[in-house]
């Protein structure tokens, strides 16, 4: 039943763990989900349609060749469970909430999000401490408002 299940498992795993360590409720709804983080890094939203409906098709076939006893359980099991304890980890990488942080004065807030998505942590600090000095954002990033446009998957 798991590997029928293991999109949404791990979707709903990844969600918990994220919002356990920004210190919110297990139920108040947001943007942390795996789909909104495929598309914060730049998937689009036809990707993440696309790779959510690949993953789970896979996943729910292997559960079938499961259940037919074609595969034993055991060894489908344990490369499932990594799989998806290892997508979980590295999904909590992607930090869903910085879209509250206000973008400086002409950066787009969709071109800030991506870049503060996957800047580092030690680089935080640098982006917040400055946000109305959109100079010195462009000088950390190298970009400039409209260099890139994440508006199209």
């Amino acid at each position: 039943m798991y590997l029928m299940m293991f999109v949404a498992i791990v979707d709903t795993c990844t969600v918990l763990v994220s919002r356990r360590r920004a210190g919110r409720r297990w139920n108040q709804g947001g943007g942390d989900h795996i789909a909104h983080r495929l598309c914060t890094v730049g998937f689009g939203t036809s990707r993440t349609v696309l790779v959510l409906a690949i993953t789970a098709a896979v996943t729910a076939i292997l559960g079938s060749v499961v259940v037919s006893g074609i595969v034993p359980a055991e060894a489908l099991l344990a490369v499932t469970l990594g799989a998806g304890v290892t997508v979980v980890v590295l999904a909590q990488r992607v930090n869903p909430y910085l879209t509250e942080i206000t973008t400086p004065a002409g950066l787009r807030p969709d071109l800030a999000r991506a870049e503060l998505a996957v800047a580092s942590v030690s680089h935080l600090p640098a982006y917040q401490a400055d946000l109305d000095d959109s100079a010195r954002v462009r000088d950390a990033t190298g970009l400039r408002a409209g260099d890139i446009d994440l508006s199209q998957g």
